[in-house]
């Protein structure tokens, strides 16, 4: 696994030593990996509007959303064999 150093402003810090003091996370690690996640999640339900906005303009061959599906787990799988 990577690692990298992130300089936060002193409101940035502020904010992510309070979530670790509340309780909310156990780490600010653990703080800044839920939100890179939930901006991942954000993306990729993004991704699904359009794909489902494409595939109802009736123009399409295949199992549509199934195919994707199938398409974002393989590649989840490769990317965590790459992080392994």
């Amino acid at each position: 696994m990577g690692a990298i150093t992130v300089r936060l402003t002193d409101e940035l810090q502020a904010l992510v030593d309070g979530e670790v003091r509340d309780g909310a996370y156990p780490s600010a690690e653990a703080y800044i990996q839920s939100l890179l996640m939930e901006e991942q999640a954000l993306r990729s339900k993004e991704l699904r509007a359009l794909l489902e906005e494409g595939l109802a303009s009736g123009i399409v061959e295949g199992e549509g959303l199934e195919v994707f599906d199938d398409a974002v787990a393989r590649a989840r799988e490769k990317a965590r064999s790459r992080a392994a």
